[in-house]
């Protein structure tokens, strides 16, 4: 029996088709987003271009909805896994056929049964040689998928080949709660003339004094820094906008490395824009999430005085000498005086 008071799922006997009846599902699902009743028109999934747009309103209602993240970038792997075995069957649909008979046989149902139970056995092997090129096909392309993450594996050994072992291991983690452009993409804009649109020496002081901001309309903006933490929590795309500006800027300013999608012909080595190592030759890196969901860069770089490089010169005190001055230059740490006469104090005295 149905108890008003108890939160229910209801299941309808035939469900929607978001390959059809998408536009729909989103308005359905999301009304404080599409208030006028229409998800841009499409039938099917939406566009990358559509999801950008969509995600940089400038109420930041979509960028705020977690829900809708999550539902978005969920309907984009599955669209891309059903791509994938769309186009395995187009382009071989005779073998298609033929698995998907083996599939159906009541004898590979009987392996997979016997391959649960001990997935080391033979049948266990012969399942998995059956089924895995499949799976392989059908994830090949999935963003941020099982065979995606393991494909940075192939492409460390494939660097690592060509160009020997990588010179250096890097992890940098931007500050995204205290970045003023990561807070301005937080906060809902009214016009282009006023904060966060256009923010003043004055505005960007506030932020520094932990004071608030006095916004159009005469709204105030709290700016301490628990404010920020929540607004970058709240607003996931404007901490992973900025994030991927951060990163970028890192890598062709500071390191010299243009980004493949931002790259227009191929340079030479000794073309290469030098950067804080000198000549690097190319570099493979990877983005995680911290606990607080906070994204942090993970990355390799090939070139410069590579392990390969120091290994050829040891014999020679000269060359020696030479590459010590410059991992000098490239490898430094220091504490501040402050730092070190507080270390001794708390040492020194009881």
């Amino acid at each position: 029996d149905y108890d008003p008071g108890v939160i229910t799922s209801l299941r309808e006997e035939h469900p929607m088709n978001e390959f059809t009846n998408n536009d729909y599902i989103l308005c359905a699902t999301f009304p404080q987003v599409f208030l006028f009743g229409n998800a841009y028109g499409c039938k099917a999934g939406l566009s990358p271009k559509m999801i950008r747009h969509l995600l940089l309103q400038f109420s930041t209602v979509p960028a705020s909805n977690t829900e809708l993240i999550f539902y978005l970038f969920d309907q984009q792997q599955r669209h891309a896994n059903a791509r994938g075995i769309s186009n395995k069957v187009k382009a071989n649909p005779t073998a298609f056929e033929e698995f998907a008979k083996m599939y159906k046989s009541k004898e590979f149902e009987d392996k997979m049964k016997k391959a649960a139970l001990n997935p080391r056995s033979k049948e266990g092997k012969e399942v998995l040689a059956r089924v895995q090129p499949v799976l392989r096909i059908a994830g090949r392309k999935t963003p941020f998928g099982a065979m995606d993450t393991a494909s940075v594996r192939n492409h460390i050994y494939a660097l690592s080949t060509h160009y020997k072992a990588a010179a250096s291991f890097i992890t940098f983690a931007p500050d995204d709660c205290n970045d003023a452009r990561s807070f301005r993409v937080t906060v809902r804009s009214s016009s282009n003339t006023a904060f966060p649109a256009k923010a003043t020496d004055a505005d960007l002081d506030a932020m520094l004094k932990d004071e608030d901001i006095l916004a159009e309309g005469d709204v105030k903006i709290p700016t301490h820094r628990y404010a920020r933490r929540q607004r970058a929590t709240d607003n996931p795309v404007a901490a992973a906008l900025r994030y991927k500006s951060v990163v970028n800027d890192v890598l062709t300013i500071l390191l010299g490395l243009v980004p493949e999608k931002k790259r227009k012909r191929t340079k030479m080595y000794m073309q290469q824009r030098r950067g804080l190592f000198g000549h690097l030759s190319a570099m493979l890196g990877v983005t995680e999430t911290q606990t607080r969901g906070a994204l942090h860069f993970h990355f390799v770089i090939f070139g410069s005085l590579s392990p390969d490089v120091l290994q050829k010169i040891a014999s020679f005190q000269e060359l020696c000498d030479k590459a010590s001055t410059v991992l000098d230059q490239f490898y430094t740490a220091e504490f501040s005086r402050s730092r070190h006469i507080r270390d001794i104090v708390s040492r020194k005295l009881p």
